[in-house]
């Protein structure tokens, strides 16, 4: 859904599109592979549009978001529900990004699990 709705915005605003991940260094090596494979997945349903690709691995990958983001106009994040909390969809620290963002910020929900 994210990718659906910043492809359009960009369309709309005649810009380009960025496509960022940011790793949790902490996670396994495998957690990350899986997250690196429906990334690069998700870059390849676009690559139409020529987007520019951020890789980035981090300790503290909710910083590196915000520093990233402050650099656009608009941002849009996907969501999704954990196992273990499923009510929950935006939790303490996704919550406190989207509040300390100072420009337009999209939030979505995808209807199919995250494979993390």
């Amino acid at each position: 859904m994210a990718l659906s709705v910043a492809v359009a915005l960009a369309k709309e605003a005649h810009a380009t599109l960025t496509l960022l991940h940011v790793y949790d260094s902490h996670h396994h090596p495998e957690r990350r592979e899986r997250e690196a494979a429906e990334f690069h997945d998700l870059v390849q349903e676009v690559r139409s549009m020529d987007p520019v690709v951020l890789e980035l691995v981090a300790p503290d990958p909710v910083a590196i978001l915000f520093g990233e983001c402050v650099k656009y106009d608009a941002v849009v994040l996907g969501a999704h529900s954990h196992e273990s909390r499923p009510g929950i969809l935006v939790g303490p620290t996704l919550e406190s990004l989207v509040r300390s963002l100072p420009k337009t910020v999209v939030l979505t929900r995808s209807l199919t699990p995250s494979l993390h």
